[in-house]
């Protein structure tokens, strides 16, 4: 005949063991689902960086239209985010074509760069590199 008993306890440790298998999971699935969060907000932060270093590169005048003068450091700066921003061109899938030409505008500002042109028309020339690589 059946044992009761044994049916019983057997289900018993079943039952516990499909408890603790479902934790396991469970923390799995938790720690999976934060991960994921702080991937989302980190692509967020990235994207309002990335934003704002464009931002960087074409800022020349105030909002009345007047020119800033352009400080040997503003100069630098752009120079700066534009290599950075021609660096991440550079490790996305590209044609050889459109890769050549981001290397011809990165020559082109390191040449600007060490050019005898004031700061305001280094800048606007900048200004111009970048729009070229934006919309090629």
């Amino acid at each position: 005949m059946l044992d009761v008993d044994a049916i019983l306890h057997g289900g018993e440790v079943l039952l516990r063991r499909f408890g603790e298998n479902t934790q396991e999971e469970l923390q799995i699935i938790n720690k999976l689902v934060a991960t994921s969060q702080q991937y989302q907000r980190l692509q967020e932060e990235r994207e309002i960086l990335a934003q704002t270093k464009r931002k960087k590169i074409v800022r020349i005048s105030n909002d009345k239209g007047v020119d800033i003068a352009v400080s040997d450091a503003d100069i630098q700066e752009q120079i700066s985010v534009f290599d950075d921003e021609i660096k991440e061109f550079m490790t996305s899938p590209m044609t050889s074509k459109h890769k050549n030409s981001i290397l011809l505008i990165n020559q082109d500002l390191h040449e600007l760069e060490v050019s005898d042109l004031d700061n305001d028309r280094k800048s606007k020339r900048i200004q111009r590199l970048w729009l070229a690589v934006l919309f090629g």
